[in-house]
């Protein structure tokens, strides 16, 4: 393998291992309101919790990000799982 073939293979793969995945919208919730009110929305999606601000577009239309819900890991959804399981079984 030439030492370019090999520079550009190690520069490829550091920059992999190093990107940061960028955010990904899945959906809105709800997906419209009344002109003229304020309401909130959820949002969700892949890689949000690093995002501070959003971008919409429309005349009028403004959004501040107001808290972040990381969800469950398999662990904690099989804890919580075998727990009601448990409480089911006392009634």
């Amino acid at each position: 393998m030439g030492a370019f073939t090999a520079m550009f293979t190690l520069l490829t793969l550091a920059s992999s291992v190093f990107a940061q995945p960028s955010p990904h919208l899945a959906y809105v919730y709800p997906a419209g309101g009344k002109a003229g009110a304020t309401f909130q929305v959820t949002v969700g999606g892949q890689f949000l919790m690093s995002v501070s601000n959003a971008l919409v577009s429309g005349p009028g239309i403004a959004a501040t990000v107001v808290d972040h819900y990381r969800p469950m890991n398999q662990t904690e959804f099989n804890g919580l799982r075998d727990r009601l399981k448990v409480m089911q079984e006392k009634f």
